[in-house]
């Protein structure tokens, strides 16, 4: 799908008849995860299905944990999505050319993955190489932090491993696992790994190869090696800002400022001009959102490459920095549930707006970020899913095209695995199912995670709420 065939941004930003919560995108593309992870014979991870005969319900084999949706990824040329599974899968769709012209026959596309890498422990971190063209396969690659095993280079064209980059901790020798990664915008074979008080830079052509440089981000600790030890001779540690806590979350602007989030609620900047200094300034969330931040995000313009975006576990609002100004946030997002453990991405577009989804299934859209001072509340959204919404994107080429996920965590409970279309909206119920084939619309509903979570294990036949990956157009 290329970069022409999205609407344009800003006939859609003159049409008010979004801002009214009636307006809803229309379904173009859908995939679940019952169907996709049931039928794939791709998949090559340790974790097995079992499908009982004569019914509509499959077991995971892992402790009895079902499979769902959990982040996902544009690829920069639009093409491409990438979405990590519970099962420690990686699945990637390749958009079909008709995208936005489904066939007469079927209201939406139903999508299928090219290709799902399976790795054999759960993964923290997953990034997509900056120079992804799907017309050039050969630069079709991203990176895998897979729990107690070095970085995996992947490639949706082959099946095995291209490369792989240890971190290792040089006491006990023991794998490190990044929980985020990073590529430095101005030389694509250059990417940073952040994991528990550290950053790690690795060369992308060093196949087997230890970091080139890496700082520790809390005081303490050795400080740096490699490269980064130059400056350790003015011992600029001393007297910095103290970010402990595992680096969950990292993004870079424009002027080469690095932005570091960590699951203990600290927020640090650090200046990758100067080969990964130590932290230059915090910037200090409020004390009942240090619950442990997830995402953080520059404002993608240059105009405004000051303003950073981060989003918290266990929160019902998003923080936006001016880092001239870091003392306290300059505005604070509203009215986004997410009082869940559960990591909750968020995409930050070009023209001032952020995209999240909440523990309620509503995919909500703030408008004017940075034009704005004190509380925000969203300016529009619309019910996508019956389940969390894990993962929300922007089509890279313009708001026209959005894709969201869902799905999240239940213990004990069958997931359907009915066959068949579904209608657009809410359709992830089975229109044809019986009542054991589908949650009763007061389980499900989308008020709160516990709502999502309120249904009854003594019937024996009740179904978890749905997971899916669904592209809307506007």
């Amino acid at each position: 799908m290329d970069n022409e065939e999205i609407p344009n941004l800003q006939s859609f930003e003159e049409d008010e008849t979004h801002n009214d919560r009636s307006y809803r995108p229309r379904l173009v593309g859908l995939s679940r995860a019952s169907d996709t992870f049931i039928t794939s014979s791709s998949v090559t991870s340790e974790v097995t299905f079992e499908h009982k005969k004569d019914s509509t319900e499959t077991v995971c084999s892992n402790g009895g944990t079902i499979d769902y949706f959990t982040r996902l990824q544009w690829s920069p040329d639009g093409t491409t999505i990438l979405l990590n599974t519970a099962t420690n899968g990686l699945n990637t769709y390749v958009l079909p050319p008709d995208l936005l012209d489904p066939a007469p026959s079927k209201p939406y596309h139903n999508l299928e993955p090219y290709n799902t890498h399976g790795l054999p422990e759960p993964t923290h971190a997953t990034i997509i190489h900056p120079s992804y063209s799907l017309s050039t396969p050969e630069t079709c690659l991203y990176l895998t932090s897979p729990c107690n095993l070095p970085i995996r280079l992947l490639s949706p064209f082959a099946k095995g491993i291209l490369a792989s980059y240890p971190l290792v901790n040089t006491t006990t020798e023991a794998w490190i696992a990044p929980h985020s990664l990073l590529f430095a915008p101005l030389n694509v074979n250059i990417f940073f790994a952040g994991a528990d008080g550290l950053i790690a830079s690795f060369d992308l052509q060093r196949d087997g190869q230890g970091p080139v440089t890496t700082i520790y981000t809390r005081k303490g600790r050795k400080r740096k090696t490699g490269i980064a030890a130059i400056l350790a001779a003015n011992d600029q540690m001393d007297g910095a800002p103290n970010v402990r806590g595992i680096v969950s979350a990292m993004a870079i602007n424009t002027n080469g400022v690095l932005a570091v989030g960590t699951f203990t609620g600290k927020l640090g900047l650090l200046d990758v001009n100067k080969g990964l200094s130590p932290l230059i300034t915090e910037c200090f969330l409020p004390e009942e959102t240090r619950n442990g931040i997830t995402s953080v995000h520059f404002h993608p313009s240059p105009s405004y490459s000051n303003y950073l975006l981060a989003a918290s576990r266990l929160s019902t609002s998003m923080h936006l920095f001016d880092i001239r100004n870091p003392a306290s946030p300059l505005s604070i997002l509203k009215d986004r549930p997410a009082i869940t453990q559960q990591r909750l991405s968020v995409d930050f577009t070009e023209n001032g707006a952020v995209w999240a989804g909440g523990t309620d299934g509503v995919v909500k859209v703030w408008e004017g970020i940075g034009m704005h001072e004190g509380e925000v509340q969203a300016a529009w959204g619309w019910d996508a899913h019956e389940d969390v919404v894990g993962g929300v994107g922007v089509h890279p080429g313009g708001a026209g095209v959005v894709a969201s996920c869902s799905g999240s965590r239940r213990y004990g409970l069958l997931r359907s695995n009915t066959r068949g279309d579904r209608p657009e909206g809410k359709d992830v119920e089975d229109s044809e199912g019986s009542d054991t084939d589908t949650v009763s619309s007061e389980a499900v509903s989308a008020n709160s995670t516990s709502s999502l979570s309120s249904v009854s294990s003594s019937t024996g036949s009740e179904t978890i709420p749905e997971s899916s990956l669904k592209v809307w157009v506007l």
